[in-house]
């Protein structure tokens, strides 16, 4: 169904509009690992050792763990955009 195709379509385009951007400032990571510690799903120690977000848009499960990783950032180095 045609209808449905375009709701469904619309609906993923206002879900990916709403949810949160993340990063990580590399050049401000000590690569303590509490992000990950703290969210998983959201943030990698890379092999160079330093944070890395693994994804750039956080799902609404993951919002509260990401933004607890940036506020207990020792060095400030993750950014989330709300």
């Amino acid at each position: 169904n045609i209808i449905a195709i375009k709701w469904f379509l619309i609906y993923n385009f206002i879900k990916e509009k709403l949810m949160m951007d993340v990063k990580v400032n590399s050049d401000a990571c000590i690569g303590c690992g509490s992000c990950q510690a703290i969210a998983p799903n959201v943030f990698i120690i890379g092999d160079n050792g330093y944070a890395e977000a693994k994804v750039k848009k956080v799902s609404d499960e993951d919002k509260d763990d990401a933004i607890e990783a940036m506020e207990s950032c020792p060095t400030g180095a993750i950014e989330v955009d709300e």
